[in-house]
């Protein structure tokens, strides 16, 4: 996956598609993939493009995430965000973590170059809009546990054993 900055409220497309652990809002431009949450809410998708233009496009968002949720990985993508230069290094971090992998908040802390900032690295990456491929799931308290999630620790859950049930 590769990051890159959003710049404006270019038009967008979205829809509420079906993936591997329920529904999730899916949103995209020509540029790349600007949302994705769980469950069917598309309120915070709205106050996020607050100030653009949303077309629903049911078809083509599904059309999207079944190309995103596939064994082993999405293909690459260009995910726009948005977020400090902070928020940033800590979802690029994210990135590196394998599909099927977990690691601790302290292992993304080291990742991201900052070994003593766990508590921060765990801020960064709940205020990440694109779920899933930029992948907060895959982090784990260092006892092991599942942890809290944007989403609920229930869906987390299940992307987590989704993963590991298709990886390779």
């Amino acid at each position: 996956m590769k990051i890159a900055e959003l710049r404006g409220r270019p038009d967008a497309r979205w829809g509420v598609v079906a993936t591997p652990v329920g529904e999730a809002v899916l949103g995209f431009t020509a540029e790349g993939i600007v949302w994705l949450s769980f469950g069917p809410d598309t309120g915070e998708l709205a106050e996020f493009w607050r100030g653009g233009r949303l077309v629903e496009e049911r078809r083509a968002a599904q059309e999207l995430a079944d190309r995103l949720f596939v064994r082993g990985g999405a293909p690459e993508q260009t995910l726009l965000v948005e977020g400090t230069p902070f928020r940033l290094k800590a979802w690029r971090a994210l990135l590196t973590a394998s599909f099927g992998e977990r690691i601790t908040y302290a292992q993304l802390a080291e990742r991201a170059g900052c070994p003593k900032g766990a508590r921060s690295v765990g801020t960064a990456i709940g205020r990440n809009n694109i779920s899933f491929l930029i992948p907060c799931h895959r982090i784990v308290r260092a006892d092991g546990s599942v942890g809290g999630y944007r989403w609920g620790a229930k869906v987390k859950r299940a992307l987590l054993e989704w993963e590991l049930s298709t990886a390779n």
